[in-house]
């Protein structure tokens, strides 16, 4: 790869300065960082080509930057005190690990007094997640599971745990103090904490409530303030329902991909908002453009705040 193909550390830690970012009190401060082409979407959906690399142009060894929102993605997980994915995305990327690829950016961590690893955080309502995961069996990286009682049931019955005999603890808005399942740490993964959230319907953590349990919990009990979201355009589109996201970070990549797959099926969006919910002219959120740079010659770097008028 050319070395002049990637943005330097320096350039792209100004790029995303935390310095003016004001954490919330109750949960930590959220962006999502994402790659679209220029038409408005994030995967070609096609067998072989299912994930952002080929939107970025990251696959053509001839096309200068292609490298560029790998490497931006890098600097936000190493930025953030806890990125946070998704059972789907565990179940569906075997070997992924929401941790910085390069070695100038552990340093950088270390250098700040922060963990070599950010935490990761993955939701999972349905608790079906492998137990051998190559992140949840790291002992270098804290991976703290929320989930749902009838997770924490799941997730107990894939370690050996017989649950009837002991309830979860719940965590949620109003409980004090905050506490965890009761799963022995013996039966889990190295360095994974497990945190159960709402009651035993499907939608726990799909609702605000859920959400805000969530994000409470990581901030009181975790102490994290900057959390980088990637669990994909489901969990980006609740949490922009909810309120929750405060800064959106995309690539926009100097293609079109056109908006159906060769099997005719819809290439997906930037997000996907709850069923219940649509904007309209007066209520759609507003992105304050913050910072933009360009790479020529395919590649435009958009960092903006998200104003919510819903």
């Amino acid at each position: 790869m050319d070395p002049d193909a990637l943005l330097t550390l320096p350039e792209s830690l100004d790029f995303y300065d935390l310095s003016q970012c004001v954490v919330p009190y109750d949960r930590p401060f959220t962006w999502s960082m994402s790659v679209e082409s220029l038409d408005g979407y994030i995967s070609f959906l096609e067998e072989n080509a299912m994930s952002g690399k080929e939107v970025a142009l990251g696959h053509l060894a001839d096309v200068v930057g292609g490298q560029n929102d790998w490497w931006l993605l890098n600097v936000g997980w190493a930025m953030a005190d806890a990125v946070l994915g998704s059972g789907s995305i565990l179940r569906s990327e075997k070997d992924i690990k929401f941790v910085p690829m390069f070695e100038p950016m552990t340093q950088y961590r270390v250098s700040r007094g922060m963990a070599p690893q950010p935490i990761n955080v993955i939701m999972s309502g349905s608790g079906d997640l492998n137990m051998l995961h190559p992140l949840l069996m790291d002992p270098s990286i804290h991976v703290i599971i929320i989930t749902t009682p009838k997770g924490y049931r799941k997730i107990a019955s894939i370690v050996g745990y017989d649950s009837t005999q002991h309830s979860p603890s719940t965590t949620s808005l109003s409980s004090d103090p905050l506490s965890s399942s009761s799963i022995p740490v013996s039966l889990l993964p190295p360095n994974t904490s497990i945190e159960v959230v709402g009651d035993d319907q499907d939608n726990t953590l799909i609702d605000s409530e859920g959400h805000n349990a969530m994000l409470k919990i990581l901030r009181d009990k975790y102490n994290i303030k900057y959390l980088d979201v990637s669990a994909g355009g489901i969990v980006i589109g609740n949490f922009v329902a909810y309120k929750l996201l405060d800064e959106m970070r995309i690539t926009i990549s100097g293609q079109l991909l056109g908006s159906k797959s060769a099997k005719g099926e819809h290439r997906p969006g930037l997000m996907t908002l709850p069923s219940s919910m649509s904007f309209n002219p007066s209520s759609s959120p507003l992105i304050n453009f913050e910072k933009i740079k360009t790479h020529p010659p395919h590649h435009i770097f958009v960092r903006g705040r998200i104003m919510y008028r819903h």
